[in-house]
């Protein structure tokens, strides 16, 4: 999944198979407010969306948005799980933004214990390794949406 310039590679990614939380507008909000690539490009970066949709998913909503960042297919590998943004306790440990299922419960946050959630992650990548460097969920994601926040000089 790592493309593009050779030096730290970032990806965000989203697991949505059926693009169910697209539907809510979250992933919409996040892709809408992707600026262009250059300036990464410019620093050997990459910026990548991943999802568990199957590439035949992806491939109609990517062109009926309008969006040109790559977009790749998660599906039927574990890098979801692996990453911690699709949670089935028969698949995987329950974990979301660094807390186990009973912390979670705990919290009154059950909306996390199974399904799709959103996640960002860095990746750099050093000739042929790559090092998983950063990962932020929930609204860790704010800041790179950057609707909604208010500017002051």
């Amino acid at each position: 999944m790592v493309t593009g310039p050779e030096q730290a590679p970032t990806e965000v990614r989203h697991s949505a198979p059926a693009f169910a939380t697209a539907e809510r507008g979250q992933f919409e909000e996040l892709a809408d407010n992707i600026p262009h690539l250059a300036h990464l490009h410019a620093r050997d970066t990459s910026l990548v969306l991943v999802s568990r949709a199957s590439l035949a998913k992806i491939r109609p909503f990517k062109a009926r948005m309008g969006w040109i960042i790559p977009w790749y297919s998660s599906f039927g590998s574990d890098f979801n799980y692996d990453f911690h943004v699709t949670t089935d306790e028969a698949v995987a440990r329950v974990e979301y933004n660094y807390q186990d299922k009973a912390t979670l419960e705990r919290k009154g946050e059950s909306y996390h214990l199974s399904g799709e959630q959103p996640g960002l992650s860095v990746f750099l990548r050093d000739d042929n390794r790559i090092f998983h460097t950063y990962s932020t969920y929930g609204r860790g994601l704010d800041a790179p949406i950057g609707t909604g926040h208010e500017r002051t000089a």
